[in-house]
């Protein structure tokens, strides 16, 4: 993604897209960890609350402060960016999960 990013939009091009990228990662990160951590099945709806919120807020808190700041990031696409490493970082949370399910299971009925 930095060659395209940079193609496109330089040095700031570049900036954007690493901005995007450690947002979505610290949101996909934060998110995982509540998911993993959570695993009570009494607290099923907090931790899914809990971790869309983590991985969705990051994200739309920077865009929107870059927005509203008028920062050159924005005109150098850091929103478009923001959106793929989204859903690249959802992508993967996901397929971390549903790894992680099979294993907590057999692990519950190895413990009864």
């Amino acid at each position: 993604m930095a060659p395209v990013a940079y193609l496109l939009g330089g040095g700031q091009g570049l900036a954007a897209a690493a901005l995007a990228w450690a947002v979505a990662l610290a949101g996909g990160l934060a998110a995982l960890v509540v998911s993993l951590t959570l695993r009570h099945p009494k607290l099923v709806v907090q931790q899914t609350l809990l971790a869309m919120g983590l991985r969705t807020a990051l994200p739309l808190a920077i865009c929107l402060v870059l927005i509203v700041r008028e920062s050159p990031l924005v005109e150098a696409g850091v929103v478009y960016y923001v959106l793929l490493f989204y859903l690249t970082a959802l992508t993967v949370d996901t397929l971390l999960l549903l790894v992680a399910i099979p294993r907590a299971a057999a692990r519950s009925v190895e413990s009864s």
